[in-house]
């Protein structure tokens, strides 16, 4: 079973079945965001403490040399259309957190020709990408994520040593989360605990 999973990840999908995998993997993304979140809290249950009061970010340099003045820049670009500021500086973060979390990892380990390599790289990137936003409370959902983004890297090319297709398809999915299905979902989950009964 497992050698049949990884040979399906180190198959590149077809330009037909793009879509498909794209959609593919924002539904998985939401059911395993749902299992994280259950996840998440009964660990905090169990611990006693929230986890997200624990955050290591990497990208801190990142966004202080670059993303926070191209953020203001914009800011006073739009000034009469707030949204798109929004829109743009998102699209920023998941360019900036897709190349730093997934091209450069991947590649390099892809460039050393190690297999081993690879898998560790995309864990640790992973781990990383969930201390970036949440710190440990967020390992069962960015974590997750980090890891299906992944496979998605490799499946559209990144597994054969292309950095062009398999970087614009996780962005692409990254800034869809980012801008729709995240908020969406924050929307449910905001109704959800509005309806729940008050003790």
């Amino acid at each position: 079973m497992g050698m049949r999973i990884l040979k399906w990840v180190e198959t590149e999908t077809r330009l037909l079945w793009l879509p498909f995998l794209f959609i593919g993997v924002l539904i998985l993304n939401v059911l395993l965001f749902f299992a994280g979140v259950v996840g998440s809290t009964r660990l905090e249950e169990w611990l006693g403490f929230p986890l997200s009061t624990m955050t290591i970010d990497p990208l801190d340099w990142l966004f202080a040399l670059f993303l926070a003045p191209a953020g203001y820049i914009l800011g006073l670009l739009a000034r009469n259309g707030y949204w798109i500021s929004i829109v743009l500086f998102s699209i920023l973060a998941a360019v900036s957190e897709e190349i730093v979390y997934r091209t450069i990892p991947i590649y390099v380990a892809w460039r050393l020709n190690s297999r081993k390599l690879l898998w560790v790289a995309i864990l640790a990137s992973s781990i990383l990408f969930a201390f970036g936003h949440k710190g440990f409370s967020s390992l069962l959902i960015q974590g997750v994520a980090g890891v299906l983004y992944s496979i998605a890297y490799l499946k559209t090319g990144g597994w054969n040593g292309k950095i062009l297709k398999p970087t614009l398809f996780v962005i692409a999915l990254h800034v869809t989360w980012n801008e729709y299905v995240s908020e969406e979902i924050k929307a449910m989950l905001d109704f959800a605990i509005e309806e729940l009964p008050q003790q």
